[in-house]
């Protein structure tokens, strides 16, 4: 006696009217969040390489002739601020807040969670509440126009977040690594650097990348606490470019912004899978 199985069902689910309609206005919703996007970039390079009104007749399109104004400017010493800017504040951040959350997430001692609290509640504090007396301490120890008038509130403004990011990530870590460095005889420094820190980089490059663009956007500090033309960092060097009444030299203006987007655009690009990983590695619930 023979028995026949069960027909299989197939699991691809049905194209309805209705699921068609559902994926199309997706579809169309998502090409307009794209478009929204990407055409301000678009139309920021195509206006770089417009040649200017007043140009010569035989120079045609693309032209050039922007991007050599821009560097014949004091461009490239505000790329260089910026950079310097951001370089520090990136590492001074990592390495702060890496050697914050190890003590809080693997010692036990009385003031840990009050620590802990102190730097969460750094989250509700707005930037805007200590520009007055970060302004006053600066001009009395000659800190104005210095890179670390803007360096110093960077750190201290990103460590919170960076700090409860890495704390989610380190309590998730299995204790039998950290036992067994214990065991083998390793100190507290050595297990920080050669086994916490390695593990937590997926954590460590999505904190960079974040503080990264943070800090080469970053205008407010800058303007407040930055004055001198040298140490101008790239933002506030595209007021250069803004003539009498507020008249703009688009063509230079364009080429400038595009060069202080690509950095961050291209860091994010590159680092995308990593700064992804991180974020799921530190959102992980214990």
């Amino acid at each position: 006696m023979t028995t026949t199985a069960p027909p299989v069902r197939s699991t691809r689910r049905r194209w309805t009217p209705r699921r068609v309609l559902v994926v199309i206005v997706i579809t169309i919703a998502a090409l307009l969040a794209l478009a929204s996007f990407v055409s301000p970039l678009i139309y920021t390079l195509i206006g770089s390489v417009t040649p200017s009104r007043d140009a010569d007749e035989q120079g045609g399109f693309p032209s050039f002739d922007n991007y050599a104004r821009v560097f014949e400017s004091g461009f490239p010493r505000f790329f260089l601020n910026s950079l310097i800017i951001t370089v520090i504040t990136v590492i001074a951040t990592l390495v702060l807040s890496a050697m914050v959350a190890y003590p809080l997430s693997f010692f036990r001692f009385r003031t840990r969670g009050l620590i802990e609290a102190l730097f969460i509640l750094g989250l509700m504090i707005p930037y805007q509440v200590v520009l007055l007396p970060l302004f006053l301490t600066y001009a009395k120890t000659d800190l104005l126009n210095t890179y670390w008038s803007v360096i110093v509130p960077m750190v201290a403004f990103g460590m919170p977040f960076s700090v409860f990011l890495l704390l989610r990530f380190f309590r998730e870590l299995e204790e039998g690594v950290i036992e067994a460095a214990v065991i083998d005889g390793a100190s507290a420094g050595r297990i920080f650097w050669t086994i916490i820190l390695p593990l937590s980089r997926n954590v460590l490059i999505t904190i960079a990348i974040l503080r990264a663009i943070f800090a080469w956007n970053e205008y407010l500090f800058a303007y407040t606490f930055i004055s001198s033309r040298n140490n101008l960092t790239l933002v506030l060097g595209l007021n250069d470019f803004i003539g009498a009444e507020g008249l703009v030299n688009w063509g230079p203006m364009f080429s400038a912004i595009t060069f202080s987007v690509l950095p961050a655009l291209l860091a994010y690009i590159l680092l995308n899978k990593y700064m992804i990983a991180g974020l799921a590695d530190g959102a992980t619930k214990e």
